[in-house]
């Protein structure tokens, strides 16, 4: 087969058009994302709960031990952990917004600068 210009555009516009995204594979795109961020969120959740009843302080072992610095670095960890849980949720609760902006518009457009970006 002769590549000509013709033939060329040809494929290129076939292949571009196997890869557009519809309207409804972004929103199930943005679902999965948050359904993926609810589960990265319960493992956070978790992670800080094994964290804080290991520590003496919350596990009522606090009585029997004198010197907590041995138990900062988990300490640190928990601080990290709730850090790390608050921006999942930021990033959930931006989804959302999106998901609704999305599903509002109906098929039609959403407008520039409408989209929830913050």
């Amino acid at each position: 087969m002769k590549l000509n210009r013709k033939s060329l555009r040809k494929m290129i516009l076939t292949e571009l058009r196997n890869l557009q995204e519809t309207r409804e594979d972004h929103i199930q795109g943005i679902r999965n994302k948050i359904a993926a961020l609810e589960v990265e969120l319960a493992r956070e959740k978790n992670f800080y709960d094994k964290q804080k009843s290991s520590h003496p302080i919350y596990s009522g072992y606090g009585s029997y031990v004198d010197d907590f610095s041995q138990f900062d670095d988990i300490l640190g960890d928990m601080g990290s952990s709730d850090d790390r849980s608050s921006i999942i949720k930021k990033k959930i609760d931006l989804l959302k917004r999106q998901l609704t902006a999305f599903e509002q518009a109906d098929g039609g457009d959403i407008g520039y600068g409408s989209m929830p970006r913050y």
